[in-house]
């Protein structure tokens, strides 16, 4: 089954803005709750194989490119 990353964000204005994002064929997304960064880092760690650490990064990478 395909996955796809839809983000809904406002502006100051009230604008709604919305943006889906499938991932390429090799990667896969992967949803962690967290009270912050580095507690999210540390769960992923736990639940993750070295592969899917691998995506994560990209993942990571991904959301700084788009803010």
């Amino acid at each position: 089954m395909k996955q796809f990353l839809i983000r809904e964000f406002k502006d100051d204005t009230g604008n709604v803005y919305v943006d889906v994002e499938q991932p390429r064929e090799n990667e896969c997304m992967t949803l962690v709750e967290a009270e912050d960064k580095e507690a999210e880092k540390e769960k992923a760690k736990r639940i993750l194989s070295q592969h899917d650490r691998l995506q994560l990064r990209k993942l990571y990478r991904l959301q700084e490119r788009l803010g």
